[in-house]
């Protein structure tokens, strides 16, 4: 991720007065694309690997891995959320921890 600083000018409303002073700082996302009704999935579920994002799917209570696309992120939401593009569906029941511990048709237990 590259950062970079400018000024900008805004409008911060105050129930205070004077809560605001000249030299304050602050943190700001700018939201340059959003999506809705997309596939989304914990982004801390996604496995990077040298050839591509992947993901372990449960079917029959063992874990597999496959392979999916992503799209956008969002690092709003409590660990963030990804867009997934390609390679899931909805319904698709997916390891959301300790994918580590994980190889392809590890048996597992499903915890809600």
């Amino acid at each position: 991720m590259e950062a970079r600083c400018f000024q900008v000018k805004g409008r911060c409303p105050s129930r205070r007065e004077n809560s605001y002073r000249p030299g304050m700082l602050l943190t700001a996302d700018v939201v340059l694309q959003s999506k809705k009704n997309v596939l989304a999935i914990p982004t801390a579920s996604i496995t990077q690997q040298s050839d591509g994002d992947f993901v372990y799917i449960i079917k029959n209570d063992r874990s597999f891995l496959k392979k999916i696309k992503t799209g956008l992120s969002d690092e709003s939401v409590d660990g963030g959320l990804t867009e997934i593009t390609e390679g899931l569906s909805k319904g698709d029941a997916i390891v959301i921890a300790g994918m580590n511990n994980l190889t392809d048709s590890t048996k597992v237990s499903i915890v809600k």
